[in-house]
């Protein structure tokens, strides 16, 4: 339902001489009136002169802001440098590699979090973010990732709704102003995941220590078997199957990065009877084991 500013009466007159916002108009409304916000972590490094991120995969998405210094990074086999008021977006299973100049390390915000739509493909994903936003200095957004940093640190009542209302604000603010960056497809509204999906695509991020047979997700959504496998290829771009995996990994590696579980809990939690077939899946799909991400994956 559309809502309008009231009418000017003699006792209040609503202001409307507010700078427009340049919004382009393909469907970006429903788009982001579905997204769902998660998994937010947001932490400050000043990185050493040897300081330097090893070829790796990440199962969210992740902004990396330069504050100073001088780097670069290596993603999709471009190289390209990272200097103050970089900010630099790297999506979930790309692989990607950074350094630092010896003589000018940088200090960065490092901020992961999962922005879905309707509880499927990610934001990135379907608008196209970029490898780099070219931000400049002081722009608004470093002062939203560095409010989350502090929300992060320190953790008052709330922090977790409050990382996630940040990053609606940072996404919608970047999707507002940066359009021109994002790779656009013709028809958002196409790639919306078809909302007779929700009932499945809920019930597979809940019970990911004990998966939900195929015709009982295909019930719930009151579809076959066969126009579910249909819908969901239609939708998100890939069988139940594959899609359940991406979850899995997406969850065991937010607990490598944030919990203290063993990999063999983490494995039994997501789903993998056998610790062997979690690790040797884990690797196929990051290229590397589960320990050496939790190791690695704090930036």
């Amino acid at each position: 339902m559309t809502k309008h500013l009231p009418s000017a009466d003699d006792l209040n007159i609503p202001r409307t001489d507010f700078p427009p916002y340049d919004v382009i108009d393909m469907g970006l409304g429903g788009v982001l009136d579905n997204l769902q916000i998660s998994q937010v972590t947001a932490i400050q490094y000043r990185c050493t002169s040897r300081w330097h991120m090893r070829p790796r995969r990440i199962a969210d998405d992740m902004f990396f802001l330069i504050l100073s210094g001088r780097g670069e990074m290596v993603v999709g086999g471009q190289r390209l440098s990272m200097e103050p008021g970089d900010c630099i977006h790297w999506r979930r299973g790309e692989r990607h590699s950074a350094s630092t100049a010896a003589d000018d390390p940088i200090t960065v915000i490092a901020f992961h979090y999962t922005a879905t739509v309707a509880g499927s493909c990610t934001l990135a994903e379907l608008l196209g973010f970029p490898s780099r936003f070219k931000l400049g200095h002081d722009h608004p957004i470093a002062a939203l990732l560095g409010e989350a940093c502090r929300e992060y640190a320190l953790h008052p009542p709330g922090y977790e709704r409050s990382l996630e209302a940040l990053t609606i604000r940072l996404l919608f603010q970047l999707v507002r102003e940066r359009q021109r960056d994002l790779s656009l497809p013709k028809d958002l509204t196409a790639l919306i995941p078809a909302r007779r999906l929700i009932p499945a695509l809920t019930a597979m991020e809940e019970s990911l220590s004990e998966p939900i047979p195929m015709p009982e997700l295909a019930t719930r959504c009151a579809l076959s078997v066969a126009h579910f496998r249909r819908l969901f290829r239609v939708a998100l771009g890939c069988p139940p199957v594959q899609h359940l995996r991406r979850i899995r990994l997406r969850e065991a590696c937010r607990l490598l990065r944030q919990g203290n579980q063993t990999v063999e809990q983490i494995a039994h939690h997501v789903g993998y009877g056998e610790p062997a077939a979690f690790a040797t899946t884990f690797k196929k799909l990051m290229g590397t084991t589960p320990g050496k991400y939790r190791s690695q994956a704090h930036v």
